[in-house]
């Protein structure tokens, strides 16, 4: 029997951006695994108070490379090499203009950050890669070659997932993370799992309140959630962010 465990193997290294296709198969394997919880659907584009439903974005190759065609980032290899949201780009640049589409850390030259600006801005975004700063720092004055095949769609929809323990009370406590940090584990996706294994392991059990679990796209997933569910919204008591939960 596949375990929090199993699941958590399955779902970390896919590219949980805010809304894209394999968002979409994570929250598949999500709802698949916890028998009773659902996915809810939202309408990209859709203006919310200041927030703006982001589009559909797929990203089937990233790539950057010299000009002895030696690849230094590579969105197959890892998620993160690439801005999320990046826009199409194909072309050679200089160095100097490489430079302004690259981020690194000084402080941890063996990391890869996670750049998620275009999420947030999504209808101005720039295309980019990250690498690690110790790599930065070999690039050499030349001409480099980019290969970036995206596409945004703004006629689906964004997915989230809750999964409810209904009490003898309708008041609802909340237990949420977000879902959307593409290959990564403690921000976010061990929150959610964490929360859902709690309503899991609540089934059977009689309680006085109700508790929820909701697995959210961060910011707009959370907003859009209290203002299309209002009655959930009406019900809720207090709610716990679970974050870090793997420390």
């Amino acid at each position: 029997m596949k375990t929090y465990f199993d699941l958590l193997g399955q779902i970390a290294p896919l590219d949980r951006c805010h809304c894209g296709p394999e968002m979409e198969k994570a929250y598949n394997f999500l709802t698949e695994h916890y028998e009773g919880s659902r996915k809810l659907f939202y309408p990209c584009n859709e203006k919310i108070h200041h927030w703006i439903i982001p589009p559909y974005w797929e990203c089937t190759k990233a790539t950057l490379k010299d000009s002895r065609g030696n690849l230094i980032a590579d969105k197959n290899r890892n998620n993160l090499e690439v801005y999320s949201y990046s826009p199409s780009f194909n072309g050679e640049v200089t160095l100097e203009e490489l430079d302004n589409h690259i981020i690194s850390d000084p402080e941890r030259p063996d990391s890869i950050l996670f750049h998620f600006r275009n999420q947030y801005r999504h209808w101005e975004p720039k295309w980019g890669f990250c690498i690690p700063d110790k790599v930065r720092k070999k690039l050499k004055n030349e001409t480099y070659s980019i290969e970036i095949d995206s596409s945004f769609d703004f006629s689906k929809e964004m997915i989230q997932s809750d999964y409810l323990h209904p009490g003898e009370k309708k008041d609802e406590f909340l237990f949420m993370g977000h879902f959307d940090h593409p290959s990564m584990v403690n921000d976010g996706l061990s929150g959610c799992l964490a929360a859902f294994e709690i309503i899991h392991r609540l089934k059977g059990r009689k309680t006085k309140y109700s508790y929820r679990a909701f697995a959210s796209v961060e910011v707009i997933g959370s907003v859009a959630y209290l203002l299309k569910e209002e009655k959930i919204a009406k019900n809720l008591k207090e709610a716990l962010f679970l974050g870090f939960v793997g420390i």
